[in-house]
């Protein structure tokens, strides 16, 4: 990555919806000038292959059962049997 400021908050890979430290992973990548980052190198490769793919996916990530709950919010899922 080129030197610029990066936001070093936790960050959601866009391709899985993991959280991911940016400070922490070595596997980043830049897009019309953002800065991604990834959980391993499998999501960056995804990512990099088509970005398009993964940005208008990422409204996917987002549960809406968890709109307005805070983060470690807990949401049950049943399990088929």
């Amino acid at each position: 990555m080129d030197k610029q400021t990066i936001n070093l908050s936790p960050s959601v890979d866009p391709v899985c919806g993991m959280t991911v430290d940016p400070a922490a992973t070595p596997h980043k990548a830049q897009h019309q000038g953002a800065g991604y980052f990834f959980c391993s190198g499998g999501c960056r490769n995804k990512f990099v292959a088509d970005p398009a793919r993964y940005l208008n996916d990422v409204k996917k990530l987002a549960d809406p059962r968890m709109e307005g709950r805070g983060a470690g919010t807990r949401v049950e899922r049943p399990i088929s049997p």
